[in-house]
């Protein structure tokens, strides 16, 4: 941990404070922890302050949704020749129970293709 605080450029004692949650994770703090940890930035941002769960960062299914972000944008950004306004709730829970649904039967198709190339190949 010293050598984690040295090379940030804090005092252990201000590490110590930010991984225990009594001091706020500033951004610029954020960047030279990913930096020195080898960490994805952007994915530590997603999974701490938009999901709130640090431990989803390891989740497979944020890096899903992490790559699909860009060209969502690029897509939704060339084809609306309008300025886009904020989505109701009713709107994003249609739409993000859809995208969930899409998502979860991509991944059983997956899954039932996997299985079935595993079971094939064994014969």
């Amino acid at each position: 941990m010293a050598e984690i605080a040295a090379l940030a450029k804090m005092s252990r004692r201000q590490l110590g404070r930010i991984l225990a949650g009594q001091k706020p994770l500033r951004i610029s703090d954020l960047r030279r922890l990913s930096d020195i940890l080898g960490l994805n930035a952007a994915r530590a941002v997603i999974a701490i302050e938009v999901i709130g769960d640090w431990s989803a960062y390891d989740d497979p299914m944020l890096g899903i949704l992490i790559g699909m972000l860009a060209p969502v944008f690029r897509k939704v950004d060339a084809i609306a020749d309008f300025p886009m306004e904020p989505l109701t709730e009713k709107a994003q829970e249609e739409l993000t129970t859809r995208l969930a649904e899409t998502l979860v039967t991509n991944q059983a198709q997956i899954r039932q293709r996997r299985d079935q190339f595993v079971s094939t190949s064994s014969l």
